[in-house]
């Protein structure tokens, strides 16, 4: 948060098995807003309210069992869909 105020936004995010996670944070990038998301399970309804508000998925992460999801305003994406593969 205190990042955002300085005109950083997020620009990738990594995890790991034991649930740590690194985020890189970058100025110069296109986007005007950012709002992200963790949660224990693929959060598809958060998603498709963002989407419906002008963001789209800029970064993705899983770390241990959660998933990381940041979405941005002004990424110059028009059109996203996103799904989920199981490994059987």
């Amino acid at each position: 948060m205190e990042q955002w105020e300085n005109n950083y936004y997020i620009s990738a995010i990594a995890g790991s098995t034991n649930g740590s996670s690194l985020v890189v944070m970058s100025k110069g990038t296109p986007y005007t807003q950012q709002s992200y998301k963790v949660s224990e399970s693929f959060p598809y309804k958060w998603i498709n309210k963002k989407w419906k508000e002008g963001f789209h998925v800029t970064s993705m992460t899983t770390a241990g069992s959660r998933w990381g999801v940041v979405m941005s305003r002004n990424s110059g994406y028009t059109e996203q869909v996103v799904n989920t593969i199981l490994n059987s």
